[in-house]
This record gives C-alpha cells, sequence and structure tokens, in this order.
C-alpha cells in the first residue's frame, strides 16, 4: 500500500491473520457448489448468468455478497443480488495480487485503472500506468474518488475488511467485487478463486486449466510426504516491534507446513486459524528447539544481521545450526505468486524441510541464511 512501509507490513499481516471460523455442514454443502476446495466462494450457471455467492467469514452463515454475473440473454427471472455485465472491460483493481493474476489470465486489456501503483511488479502494467494508459487511483485504503469518477469503471475489485466503510464507493454506483480468497483457510481453497476471476474477465477455460494445473501439482507433491515419520518444526518470521507474529496451528501457513510434511512448535493452546501475536518471551519457550527457521524480508538477511538485530535470535537451535531459510519479498515474487500457486511454495518447503525427497527444480522463494 503506498501509505507507509509499516502500514504495507500491517496489511500483509492481517493478510495472513485474518481467517474465518468454520460454518456447519449443512452450509458447507451450499457454500461447495461449483468448487471443490473454497470454503466462501460458490459459483451456480444459470441459464445466460452466474450466480456467485461469497459467504462472510466473520459472520458464518450470512453472505458477504452475492454477484450475478450476466454473460448472455437469459429466459429466466434473475435471482436477487448485484447484476455485472462480463465481461469486464474497464475494472478498478485495487489490489497488486489481482493485477498480477489479471497478467497471467492475459487479461491486462481489461484494466482501466489501479491503486498501489508503486507495488505493482508488472512492467507492462507500469509502462500503461506511466503513460496513462492505465489510471492511478491512488492507495487502496483511500483512493481518489475524483479520478474514480473520472475514469468510471464497469467494476472495482477490492480486498474486504471486516469495518470496510463502503460509503463512498457505494454512492458511485458502480458493482464492487468483494476479493475474499485471502480469508479462505486452505492454500488451494484460496487459489481455486482464479475460477471466479477468470469468469469476471472472459477467461473461464484459461483460469480453471491453471487451478486443475496447480491442483494437480500441490496434491501430488503433498503426497510424497505424507507418510514422513520425521516431522520437523517450524519457526516462522521474526519481531515487528514488541511482536512477533507466527502462523497458528490452525493457520493456512501452518495447513502447508503440515502438508509439506512438518508441524508447529506452538501448543494447542493457541488454537486459531490466524497469526498469534506473541512476545519474543513467549516464542522462545515455545520453540527455541524448533529444527527450522523460515523469515520473509524485504531485504537479504544474514545470520550476522539477525544476530545483530535482537541477541534473543541467537538462542533458537535453527540459528545454532545454521538451517535459517529467508525469502527477500523484493526480489521474488512471494506475495503476487503464493496465493494462486501455492504449489511453488510448496515445493521451496519439501525442499526444506525432507531434502530426501525428490522434488524436480530448484527453490522460488526461500534460500538459505549465510
Amino acid at each position: 500500500m503506498h501509505f507507509g512501509p509499516i502500514h504495507i507490513m500491517i496489511f500483509r499481516f492481517l493478510l495472513i491473520a485474518l481467517l474465518f471460523a468454520s460454518c456447519s455442514q449443512n452450509e458447507k454443502e451450499t457454500i461447495h457448489s461449483g468448487v471443490d476446495y473454497a470454503e466462501i466462494l460458490s459459483i451456480t450457471e444459470g441459464d445466460g448468468y452466474y450466480q456467485v455467492d461469497i459467504h462472510n467469514p466473520w459472520m458464518p452463515g450470512k453472505f458477504l455478497q452475492r454477484l450475478i454475473l450476466i454473460d448472455g440473454n437469459t429466459s429466466e427471472a434473475l435471482p436477487d443480488g448485484q447484476q455485472v455485465r462480463i465481461p469486464l472491460s474497464r475494472s478498478l483493481v485495487m489490489t497488486t495480487v489481482h493485477c498480477s493474476l489479471l497478467e497471467e489470465l492475459g487479461c491486462l486489456d481489461n484494466i482501466s485503472s489501479v491503486c498501489d501503483a508503486p507495488y505493482i511488479n508488472s512492467s507492462t502494467l507500469k509502462d500503461r500506468i506511466a503513460t496513462g494508459r492505465v489510471a492511478d487511483c491512488g492507495n487502496s485504503v483511500s483512493p481518489s474518488i475524483e479520478k474514480i469518477i473520472t475514469v468510471r469503471p464497469d467494476a472495482i475489485l477490492m480486498s474486504p475488511y471486516e469495518y470496510n466503510d463502503l460509503t463512498k464507493l457505494d454512492n458511485l454506483n458502480i458493482p464492487i467485487i468483494m476479493c475474499a480468497d485471502y480469508m479462505e483457510t486452505t492454500p488451494l481453497g484460496r487459489a481455486e478463486w482464479i475460477k471466479f476471476y477468470a469468469l469476471l474477465f472472459g477467461a473461464k477455460e484459461k483460469g480453471d486449466s491453471i487451478f486443475s494445473e496447480v491442483a494437480a501439482s500441490y496434491n501430488s507433491m503433498k503426497s510424497k510426504v505424507s507418510a514422513v515419520t520425521s516431522r520437523p518444526l517450524v519457526l516462522s518470521e521474526k519481531c515487528m516491534g514488541s511482536q512477533w507474529y507466527v502462523p497458528g496451528p490452525k493457520s493456512t501457513f501452518a495447513r502447508m507446513y503440515l502438508d509439506a510434511g512438518a508441524d508447529s512448535p506452538f501448543p494447542d493452546r493457541h488454537s486459531r486459524k490466524g497469526s498469534l501475536c506473541m512476545s519474543p518471551e513467549q516464542v522462545l519457550h515455545d520453540a527455541q528447539k524448533a529444527d527450522v527457521w523460515l523469515l520473509k524480508s524485504d531485504a537479504d538477511i544474514t545470520l550476522q544481521s539477525l544476530a545483530a538485530e535482537r541477541n534473543i535470535y541467537t538462542q533458537f537451535q535453527p540459528y545454532k545450526t545454521r538451517n535459517v531459510w529467508c525469502c527477500n519479498t523484493m526480489t521474488t515474487a512471494f506475495y503476487e505468486k503464493v496465493p494462486f500457486h501455492p504449489d511453488l511454495l510448496l515445493a521451496d518447503l519439501i525442499r526444506i524441510f525432507h531434502p530426501e525427497v525428490a522434488v524436480p527444480g530448484e527453490n522460488v522463494f526461500y534460500f538459505k541464511a549465510r
């Protein structure tokens, strides 16, 4: 977000931290219509339209949004919901991760405007912003309403939060698409939203194909470590000020570690689906004897720089055994790729946790600290 580095870090932690409570079995039977892994998304095809239900991750049993995507003429009476004519051709995309996905889908021409332009990695999209072909509407927390009115997009794609104030955007009478994929509880659940975004932009077949390949790759690698007998304990991240955010035992990242043949060192008393906010002393108590340490940063990290930053880091076993692995988010496409290609991260993790298991290729995100 273009409103200060600390806010960017907080936003990214929120993407990891905010995960919703599970629904009842009857609700899940409804929610899973048209999808196999996603828990808060359902897609139902009608005559000339699709009904897309996005369930409220903060209020189980309620809808966050119901969209009626109209892609042709229909003789049926349309269900109640926000009507959106597809494919979208002049969308405002307020999230950089979805800009990257649309480029992969071949739909950059369908983007008329963006937010958080300084954080977009696509060179093509950057050039279009620089030349004015794509409008820059400011940062996603407080976008320029005047610029949006000028551009007049046919839809706005944005990430929802529990206390979003959408009054100003609602008054524009432009359909708002709630990109709630980050609230899914499994890696493939989030990745399956590719089907929805592809549907919005007229790339259904390509989106379905991409997800099928991702799911097959992920499940194939997961099966390779399903029977391992030795499961390393994984310490994650490092301090931000006086707080240390780590994946809770039931979070998406903990699920990824589990699928890669590893476990969380944090006890079940922290049984949560989001991140745990802990003190450094609490993390040391629970995870001092972890086997592997994974952390992300916007710069290269060495063992020496870790020791210089905080002496407590040197007390963790992975530091002593030099089993620290770092992801530089400025030189890798971690935030752009992992949400919809979790198989790439899973491959990295299996190579780190279980080098004895043959996983083709080389690491994409995590590299050993020197």
